[in-house]
């Protein structure tokens, strides 16, 4: 497009944007169009600004926070009762409506779906979140590998016995670590402790994954700090003039 094709539609030349700089007289709108001119990327809204990726979806989309409770909620069920060995078929029925109940509810009250997935990002960073799930989890892998029949906790000797201790343990700690934060730092020097004895008491610490999340939730839960807000240093204070020392 030339110069003057530019001008007639509202465009200013490159001698008039010189001029106006020069002047202190192009203001906001101005602004814009030179950012659209020069295509730079300028604030939500404008032309310039490339379209917001997944991030910014996963916020404020109630879809995603329906799916996200749908699914969450599915995977929390099979967790809780897998330590009970192999379930019927109805029990996969009931699983599969409740997600799907979750689902369409989240969906037709997208507002309450949105509310609750804000609510929950905010309640997990004021605590060891993440901590607590890689716990619970190396506990319920330590569990699951050493359950046996309570008739034949006799037999199976320590390496049973000690897993199905451990993992019970370990989910308690992580319940612990999840509620107080407070008692963090001890949770997480038993959580480590309990995935170390795993190895040489437990088929290997759960062939080395029980104890790798174990001691990585208990290492994430001692160094996890609350966030704080910062602060500014003021290397020379000012002193109001006839104020008393």
């Amino acid at each position: 497009m030339s110069d003057e094709a530019a001008h007639e539609q509202g465009a200013l030349l490159p001698d008039e944007l010189d001029q106006c700089a020069e002047s202190g007289v192009v203001g906001a709108v101005g602004a814009v169009g030179v950012a659209d001119e020069l295509g730079v990327p300028g604030e939500p809204g404008v032309p310039g600004q490339p379209a917001r990726g997944f991030r910014h979806f996963r916020r404020t989309s109630p879809r995603y926070a329906a799916i996200w409770i749908a699914v969450t909620a599915w995977l929390l069920f099979y967790v809780a009762i897998s330590p009970f060995g192999k379930q019927p078929a109805i029990i996969h029925l009931y699983a599969a409506l409740l997600a799907v109940g979750l689902l369409v509810a989240g969906l037709l009250l997208p507002n309450l779906a949105l509310g609750f997935h804000r609510w929950f990002r905010a309640y997990r960073r004021t605590r060891p979140f993440y901590a607590a799930v890689w716990i619970a989890l190396g506990g319920l892998i330590l569990f699951y590998l050493t359950k046996s029949p309570p008739k034949y906790l006799p037999h199976i000797g320590v390496g049973g016995i000690y897993g199905m201790g451990a993992g019970v343990a370990l989910w308690l700690i992580a319940a612990l670590v999840l509620v107080l934060p407070s008692q963090r730092y001890a949770g997480g020097v038993i959580a480590v402790v309990l995935g170390v004895v795993s190895f040489p008491l437990s088929n290997l610490g759960g062939f080395f994954v029980g104890m790798f999340f174990s001691v990585l939730g208990g290492s994430m839960a001692f160094g996890w700090m609350p966030k704080k807000p910062e602060k500014k240093r003021r290397w020379f204070r000012r002193i109001q003039p006839g104020a008393g020392i």
